[in-house]
C-alpha cells in the first residue's frame, strides 16, 4: 500500500471528518466549565491535531484526481480504526455532556455533588485524551514515514520503513487495544531492503572492520537500521569500544537518535553499562547534551535510575545531569527508579540517597499526583518500596484522584507489598478515604478484580492473596474505628466535666481528623457541635456524641465479622 493511498483515503474520508468535527464541538461545550477546562484544553489539542492531518492529506494528494475515484471505494482499515476509535471517544464525550447540559443552579445544596462528578469526568477526560493521542500518532506515523521519509543511497530511493516506529509503541500488555490497533496497520508497512543494515552496522556490532566498511559505504555513517539503530548505537551496546572510537573519529554523530529519540548514552544507561557511558562522556558533545531528552523527555538518567545501575546514576549526575529534570509526564528520575526491577536493596537505597544529595525530592509528584513510594507499591517491587520508605519516603501520600498507599495496594501488579504494609506504623492512613473516580474505600479498589472487561497486565490475586487483603484492610479499618471511639469518650468525659476547654479541642482533632480524609460532611457536623459548646447545651450535645459512639461501635462489630468474609460475600459491601 502506497503512502499517496493512504494520504488519498484520509482525504476523502467524510466519516473521519465528521468524527472530528463532532468531537471537537463536545468538547468546546465541556470547555465552558472551569474545573474540567485543563483537561479539555488538553484534549481538543490532540483532535485539531487530528484535523490537521486531514488537511494536510487534502494538500499533498493530487487536486485533480476525479471524484468519482473516490465514490464508492471501500474505506481504508487505518482510517477505519481511526473514526472507530474517535466515534467511541465521541460517543463517551456525549454520555458527560449530556449531565451538564441538566446542571444545577448555582445555589442548589446538591451541587456539592456536581462538583466531585465533575473532578471524576475531568479524569476520565484525561483517559479519553490519552487514546485520542495514540490515534493520532497512528495517523501521524502513516503519512510522515510512509509518505515524507525518502531517503537517497546512491542511486536507491526507499520509503523509510515505520515498522520499527509501530513496535515500539507496543504496551507488552498495558493497553492490549492500542498493540491491536498497531497489528492492523503493520500489514501495511513494507519492510527493509538489503540495503537497510548496511556494512558499517554489521562492523559496528564487531562482525568487522568498521574502518573498512566506512571506506566503502561513508554515507551509512549515521544512517538507521531496519531496528532504528544508527551504527553508534549498536557498537555502544555491543561493547565494541573500538568501533565506537572509530566512529566517533570519523565524526559519527554521538547523539545521533532513533526514531522514538534515544541517542547511544541513552541506550547504554538503559542496559546499565557503566563503562561505555564513561566512554561516551569522554566526548566533548555527548557531555555537552546530557540533558537531551526522548521525545517524551526521557533522559539517559531516568533510563540509569529504572536500570537500578548505582554506576551509571553515579557517572551521569557528575558529569552534570539534572536529578530533578522531569519527563513530560512530570516524572523525575527518583520516579523512574521506583519503576526498576532492582532487587538489591542496599544498591536501591544508595541510588537513591545519591540523587538526594544531587537535590533530587523523594516526594515528588507526576501528572497523576504520584509520588515515588506510590509508584513502587503500584509496581510490586517491595525492595524498592522499603528502600524508599528507608531514604524518608512518605506512607501518607494521595495521589491527584485521593488515592492512598492501601488504594494503590489494592490494584498493586504483587500483591506481597500487602505483607511489608501490614508491618509498618500506618496509623496516619485513612482506611476510609473514599477516591475521585468511583467514591471507593481501599477496599472498594479491590473490585476491579472482577471486572471481565479488565484490560490490564496485572496477574490477577490468588484467593490467598485476596483474603490478605481484606483481613489487613479491616485491621486498619477496625483499629481506625477504634481511635475514632476512643476520641468519642474522652469528649464524654470531658462533656460530664463540663469543660469547654477540653470538649472544642477534642472536637477539632475530629475536625481535623475528616479534613485529612475530604469528608465535608462530617468536618460541617463536628462544627456544628462546638455551637453546642459554646451555647451550654450540654445535654444535647451528650445525646450526640452518645448516639454517634453508638453507631461506630455496631459499624465496627459489623468489620470484625466482614474481616472474615470474601470480597464476594454481601457483608462486605457497605465497605466498597
Amino acid at each position: 500500500m502506497s503512502g499517496l493511498e493512504i494520504l488519498g483515503a484520509i482525504a476523502s474520508s467524510i466519516a473521519l471528518v465528521q468524527a472530528v468535527q463532532g468531537t471537537l464541538k463536545a468538547v468546546e461545550f465541556l470547555r465552558q466549565n472551569s474545573d474540567m477546562k485543563g483537561e479539555c484544553n488538553k484534549l481538543r489539542k490532540e483532535i485539531l491535531m487530528i484535523d490537521c492531518f486531514i488537511m494536510q492529506a487534502r494538500e499533498q494528494t493530487d487536486p485533480m484526481i476525479p471524484a468519482q475515484r473516490l465514490i464508492g471505494s471501500p474505506e481504508h482499515p487505518l482510517v477505519s480504526l481511526t473514526v472507530q476509535e474517535l466515534e467511541e471517544i465521541l460517543e463517551e464525550l456525549n454520555e458527560i455532556v449530556e449531565k451538564y447540559s441538566r446542571s444545577r443552579k448555582v445555589h442548589d445544596p446538591k451541587r456539592y455533588t456536581d462538583k466531585v462528578k465533575w473532578l471524576s469526568d475531568a479524569s476520565k477526560i484525561e483517559e479519553l485524551r490519552e487514546r485520542a493521542q495514540a490515534t493520532k500518532s497512528n495517523l501521524h506515523m502513516a503519512i510522515t514515514f510512509r509518505v515524507s521519509s525518502m531517503v537517497d543511497r546512491g542511486n536507491v530511493r526507499q520509503e523509510v520503513n515505520i515498522g520499527y516506529e509501530l513496535n515500539t509503541y507496543h504496551t507488552e500488555g498495558d493497553k492490549p487495544e492500542i498493540d491491536m490497533a498497531i497489528d492492523k496497520i503493520l500489514p501495511f508497512v513494507q519492510d527493509w531492503d538489503e540495503v537497510s543494515t548496511t556494512k558499517v552496522h554489521i562492523a559496528a556490532g564487531g562482525g568487522g572492520g568498521v574502518l573498512d566498511a566506512l571506506r566503502e559505504q561513508p554515507w551509512a555513517i549515521d544512517e538507521l537500521d531496519e531496528v532504528g539503530e544508527a551504527p553508534i548505537h549498536i557498537a555502544a551496546r555491543s561493547y565494541n569500544f573500538e568501533g565506537l572510537e572509530q566512529l566517533m573519529a570519523a565524526k559519527a554523530d554521538v547523539n545521533r537518535q532513533n526514531p522514538v529519540g534515544y541517542t547511544p548514552l541513552m541506550a547504554v544507561a538503559e542496559d546499565g553499562n557503566d563503562e561505555m557511558i564513561q566512554k561516551l562522556l569522554g566526548h566533548s558533545e555527548c557531555k555537552k547534551r546530557i540533558s537531551q531528552g526522548t521525545g517524551q523527555g526521557i533522559t539517559a538518567l531516568h533510563f540509569a535510575a529504572k536500570a537500578g545501575s548505582l554506576a551509571c546514576v553515579r557517572l551521569l549526575l557528575a558529569a552534570g545531569a539534572p536529578a530533578s529534570k522531569t519527563d513530560e509526564y512530570g516524572r523525575t528520575p527518583m520516579t523512574y527508579v521506583a519503576w526498576g526491577n532492582q532487587e538489591d536493596h542496599q544498591e536501591i537505597y544508595d541510588t537513591i540517597k545519591l540523587l538526594q544529595d544531587y537535590g533530587a525530592d523523594i516526594e515528588s509528584k507526576d501528572s497523576l499526583g504520584l509520588t515515588p513510594i506510590l509508584w513502587a507499591c503500584q509496581k510490586g517491587n517491595v525492595s524498592i518500596l522499603k528502600a524508599l520508605v528507608r531514604a524518608g519516603a512518605s506512607l501518607g501520600a494521595i495521589d491527584s484522584v485521593r488515592q492512598n498507599i492501601i488504594h494503590t495496594a489494592a490494584f498493586s501488579h504483587n500483591f506481597d507489598v500487602v505483607h511489608y504494609l501490614a508491618e509498618q506504623d500506618l496509623e496516619g492512613i485513612d482506611p476510609q478515604l473514599r477516591d475521585l473516580e468511583q467514591s471507593s474505600t481501599p477496599l472498594g479498589s479491590s473490585k476491579w478484580i472482577f471486572n471481565k472487561y479488565n484490560l490490564t497486565s496485572k496477574p490477577l490475586p490468588t484467593q490467598e492473596q485476596q483474603q490478605t487483603f481484606v483481613k489487613f484492610y479491616f485491621k486498619m479499618l477496625i483499629c481506625d474505628l477504634n481511635r475514632h471511639m476512643s476520641t468519642l469518650r474522652n469528649i464524654q468525659e470531658a462533656i460530664q466535666d463540663r469543660d469547654s476547654e477540653a470538649t472544642s479541642g477534642l472536637l477539632d482533632v475530629l475536625i481535623k481528623r475528616n479534613e485529612a480524609g475530604f469528608r465535608q460532611e462530617l468536618i460541617g457536623w463536628y462544627r456544628g457541635l462546638k455551637f453546642y459548646v459554646s451555647d451550654g447545651q450540654w445535654d444535647k450535645l451528650k445525646e450526640a456524641i452518645c448516639e454517634e459512639y453508638e453507631e461506630i461501635s455496631e459499624k465496627a462489630e459489623r468489620a470484625a465479622i466482614a474481616r472474615r468474609k470474601t470480597l464476594t460475600d454481601p457483608e462486605i459491601k457497605e465497605f466498597f
